[in-house]
């Protein structure tokens, strides 16, 4: 098996983090991986508890990041700084389970990225905290799917494994990267599989993408213009000229 890079960004998850890393530990106990933690300078000190913590395992690496802060920064500084030829994308809150991991990568022999998927047969969305959250996600992936008839059911999952050779330049502000990233790969031939999984409410802390539903709104925005960007009738009038 190819080594695995583990890519977490992190914001105020120091009550999540080190038992995130234990059950990642344990369930990919014999591969050859490490654990990128890529931090923007939490006022809880995510980073100094991890370097404490872990300062003696050499595939387990902290960073933390003082300037440009967000979210696909975190994800490029994660890639930058990574040595596995696959990468796990995941959040550090443990509403991503660590067991689906190795579902993820199992896919990679037949397929360039494998998206952990809510929606497929067999997923669910179990964030019973966070209603509201949970209806614009679906409303999204819903919007995309008819939007590009792209067969791509989660568009805002954000937990998936891809070969490092087919990942492409990470363009947005937050988590409508992904839409940019998967609508590129698609059109440009990458062979997808949606892997269902079970998301679960975050384990302690609150969302990072807003605290009502008015924030969650503004948040979508940019997912929206980005699923503009790649739908039918924009591809239509750029392929007419």
């Amino acid at each position: 098996m190819e080594q695995l890079s583990i890519i977490i960004p992190t914001y105020n998850e120091r009550n999540n983090i080190i038992p995130l890393i234990n059950q990642i530990e344990t369930v990919l106990d014999g591969l050859n991986f490490e654990i990128l933690i890529i931090d923007d300078n939490s006022p809880d000190q995510t980073w100094d508890l991890i370097f404490d913590t872990y300062s003696k395992k050499e595939n387990i690496r902290a960073f933390k990041r003082i300037t440009s802060k967000g979210l696909v920064k975190s994800l490029e500084h994660g890639v930058k700084n990574s040595q596995g030829e696959i990468l796990v994308f995941m959040d550090g809150d443990f509403s991503h389970p660590p067991k689906t991991i190795v579902d993820l990568i199992s896919k990679l022999d037949s397929f360039d990225i494998a998206i952990a998927s809510r929606y497929a047969n067999g997923g669910v969305d179990g964030r019973d905290q966070v209603k509201f959250h949970r209806l614009l996600s679906k409303l999204i992936s819903h919007i995309f799917k008819y939007s590009t008839g792209l067969p791509i059911r989660d568009i805002t999952s954000g937990f998936f494994a891809i070969h490092k050779s087919k990942l492409k330049p990470l363009r947005g502000g937050y988590g409508e990267y992904f839409i940019d990233l998967i609508s590129n790969l698609f059109h440009q031939g990458a062979k997808i599989v949606e892997v269902p999984y079970t998301n679960k409410n975050r384990k302690y802390g609150i969302s990072k993408s807003g605290t009502n539903s008015l924030e969650l709104i503004i948040r979508g925005i940019p997912y929206l213009l980005m699923i503009f960007k790649h739908s039918k009738f924009v591809r239509y009038i750029l392929g007419s000229r």
